[in-house]
């Protein structure tokens, strides 16, 4: 918990001090990452006539995004958890938010979406880029940095010797409530507007969470029988 409220303070700081110039700039080096002075050290926010997909406020898409940016070192965290130093993870952290986070961020959002006029990497190769909530940017960047950091550091102690449960059930309950939940803003929010999109986005996301839930009943159903739902169990 410690590691992941850090986080939100030193993340936030970089992305309104260069991390949304360097994500959401004009494309530089083929379009690999990006770069406008306009966006740093604030001056965006000053920026009241400038609408993000024209819609809404810069400051508000800034504030948006900078959401994602602070979510996502706390999926890596997760799968080292407990087993690094603090003054490590931070250093890790920066580097992948400045090195990794940053660039993918232009490589699939960038490049005439909201400012560069000029295509990124990705549009440039003719590959494409479809994510539309960080399915690409968050989830699969920072997942991939979470097997590479946990293959690093080793596996926790008693590791296939002990049991390693949860500490606290409700938590981790309270945890899943709130990530549902946050989905919805997440996902839908990404429209940037109150149209069939974001509607559209919402609906999928509670029917995948719903649809997850119900498989993971089935299949402990399945494993463990009717004691997995036994409250003395």
């Amino acid at each position: 918990m410690e590691q992941c409220f850090a986080c939100c303070g030193v993340i936030s700081l970089i992305w309104v001090v260069f991390g949304y110039a360097v994500a959401a700039g004009d494309s530089q080096l083929g379009g690999l990452f990006g770069w406008k002075s306009e966006f740093v050290l604030f001056d965006h926010i000053s920026q009241e006539h400038d609408k993000a997909n024209g819609s809404i406020p810069e400051s508000v898409w800034v504030t948006f995004q900078m959401t994602f940016i602070m979510i996502a070192p706390a999926l890596i965290i997760g799968a080292f958890a407990e087993r690094m130093k603090f003054s490590a993870m931070m250093v890790f952290t920066v580097i992948w938010v400045i090195f990794s986070y940053l660039p993918i961020w232009h490589m699939a959002w960038g490049g005439g979406l909201f400012h560069s006029e000029d295509g990124n990497w990705l549009m440039s190769a003719g590959q494409g880029a479809i994510d539309f909530a960080g399915g690409n940017v968050v989830h699969i960047n920072a997942g991939i940095a979470g097997l590479i950091a946990c293959i690093m550091v080793g596996p926790r102690k008693g590791f296939n010797k002990s049991p390693l449960v949860p500490h606290n059930v409700v938590y981790v309950v309270i945890g899943a409530a709130l990530l549902w939940v946050g989905w919805f803003g997440f996902n839908a929010g990404s429209a940037a507007s109150a149209g069939a999109g974001a509607g559209m986005a919402m609906l999928t996301t509670q029917i995948a969470a719903a649809t997850a839930v119900t498989v993971w009943l089935i299949i402990e159903l399945i494993i463990h029988g009717e004691e997995a739902y036994n409250s003395e169990s």
